[in-house]
């Protein structure tokens, strides 16, 4: 029986991250879970309005409930009177602040129904003979005398109506919110300045209407706007000044009233009154009180559905930025790595490749030519290109020891000038092969790890003796704060910044005379290990490096 190999799994390569398709995958997580949180919420802000404007309609319709019994309760004398309540609720009350239609009937006959359309009512106080103040109401003889409101624009009483119906169940605090930001449409109140009445037909005709920016106790002092709606013709009728006009029924869905909910002396309604004292019939043609408990939450909380699905939005793009982020970073560390290691690793490899195929080469040539003066040239190349190897993987192997910190952390106080002069004295041969001056300038000391300090003050020298133009000076200038070094270079640097990087030199080509370029990144290593920090720059091919303590 043969044993099954075990597969072996394939390496997986690694990538460099997207951050794009993180978000995106966060996004849509948290905005699932957002959404169903946003969801519960409007349910329950949802379920608190519709009990509100249920409350609302069992309210307005139980005062009205009342006012007919009083009416059929009521004698002849004071049953006029009572009509008259009725009418006047109608109006001022129920359409008013229901917009909905609502009709009251007394042995099947219709007694009083509110008026259709928007600013369809006013009521008008007299006196009698007594100085007895009652009201009376009138109804608006044709709302085509309303044509230049409704041409208005916006304030066209219609969309007003609905405006406050649909935001009456919002949070003041919230609705206020809105209106200072911008979201939330104005909302206005309605006046007749003047009005022309006829009290046999309980009719009017409009004159000014006065526009005032707000409703209740939020309304303006002063008009906004006024609209002359005054006919040609008001025969017949008689002025009245300064009166409020009342919205009538508005309910589109409600023209056809055998949709109503009816409401009988003989219903059981939950209201604290005696029902049974008369035995005339009445009946009550109300909206449906289920209209109020299924609105959708657009149109029943339009104000904070938005405020809650943006603030579900606001706080899922949050926390999938940050957790995209946090994901992203994590990833992109690795990628970084991954990406330092294969550079570093392909640069070490150009590096020693160029010297060790010149080997080859010179040790072929060894091995043929007996010519004893060749010899001597070929083993001096050799040679030569042995100690750039060896040169090679000890700047490597203190690049490996500056970047990872090693180095014992002993302070002393270090005299700056003494030492940068000792590093040039230690290689002032190689300035002057390439006439060039070094001029160190002022004075200064440090308190730090003076071995760190030395590897990179040398480095740095070294780095003038290779790449400062001939015939040209080096400039140090030394103070309290650490010290600057400039020097005129040949070299074509695109990015100054990249030669703090490992195996990056100012021009492409990757000559055996120019180092492994581990010069500056084991400066910066040094500096920040002992807790300093190196600057360079280039400009006007001037190559400036500068250290701070």
């Amino acid at each position: 029986m043969t044993k099954k190999k075990t597969a072996i799994p394939k390496k997986k390569a690694i990538k460099k991250p997207k951050y794009i398709k993180y978000l995106a995958i966060w996004l849509a997580i948290f905005l699932a879970v957002s959404m169903a949180a946003s969801y519960f919420v409007i349910n329950v802000c949802r379920q608190t309005a519709r009990t509100k404007a249920l409350s609302k309609w069992n309210s307005y319709t139980q005062e009205l409930v009342k006012l007919m019994n009083d009416y059929c309760s009521s004698d002849e004398k004071e049953r006029s009177e009572n009509l008259g309540r009725i009418r006047r609720y109608l109006c001022r009350r129920y359409g008013e602040n229901m917009n909905e239609f609502c009709g009251a009937y007394v042995e099947n006959k219709k007694i009083a129904e509110t008026p259709e359309g928007a600013c369809a009512g006013i009521i008008v106080n007299f006196y009698d003979d007594n100085e007895d103040e009652h009201d009376e109401v009138f109804f608006l003889e044709s709302s085509a005398y309303l044509e230049p409101l409704y041409k208005s624009g916006k304030y066209d009483p219609v969309k007003n109506a609905y405006l406050i119906e649909v935001y009456s169940v919002e949070s003041d605090t919230l609705k206020s919110l809105a209106e200072r930001i911008g979201l939330m449409p104005a909302i206005y109140s309605y006046s007749y300045q003047e009005v022309y009445i006829n009290r046999k037909t309980h009719t009017f005709l409009p004159g000014k209407i006065l526009i005032f920016k707000g409703e209740g106790e939020n309304v303006s002092e002063e008009p906004i706007a006024t609209i002359d709606c005054t006919p040609k013709d008001t025969k017949g009728y008689e002025p009245v000044n300064e009166l409020f006009s009342y919205n009538g029924f508005m309910n589109p869905s409600m023209t056809d009233i055998n949709d109503a909910q009816s409401i009988t002396n003989d219903t059981e309604f939950d209201i604290s009154y005696d029902m049974s004292t008369t035995d005339m019939s009445w009946e009550i043609l109300t909206v449906p009180a289920e209209m109020y408990r299924n609105k959708a939450c657009f149109k029943a909380l339009p104000l904070t559905t938005a405020l809650i699905l943006i603030i579900a939005g606001l706080v899922a793009l949050l926390l999938a930025v940050t957790v995209s982020s946090i994901i992203y970073s994590s990833k992109k560390a690795v990628w970084e790595i991954f990406e330092y290691r294969k550079k570093t690793t392909a640069a070490m490899a150009h590096d020693l490749k160029t010297p060790l195929a010149a080997m080859s080469a010179y040790a072929e040539n060894l091995e043929y030519d007996i010519d004893s003066d060749k010899r001597a040239y070929y083993s001096s190349k050799v040679r030569e290109n042995v100690a750039f190897m060896n040169k090679t993987i000890e700047s490597i192997l203190m690049f490996t020891k500056s970047e990872t910190g090693t180095a014992k952390s002993v302070s002393r106080d270090i005299d700056v000038h003494a030492l940068i002069e000792a590093e040039y004295n230690a290689v002032a041969e190689l300035f002057e092969k390439k006439n060039i001056k070094v001029e160190i300038k002022g004075e200064g000391h440090v308190k730090s790890n003076k071995e760190l300090i030395d590897q990179a003050v040398r480095n740095l020298v070294g780095n003038a003796t290779k790449y400062a133009r001939p015939d040209t000076t080096v400039d140090i200038v030394i103070d309290s704060k650490g010290f600057t070094m400039t020097n005129l270079t040949d070299q074509k640097i695109k990015n100054v910044k990249d030669l703090k990087k490992p195996f990056v030199k100012g021009e492409e080509s990757r000559d055996a005379e120019g180092g492994a370029g581990l010069g500056l990144s084991i400066v910066e290593n040094c500096l920040l290990s002992a807790g300093h920090s190196l600057d360079i720059g280039f400009e006007d091919e001037t190559f400036k490096a500068t250290v701070r303590w």
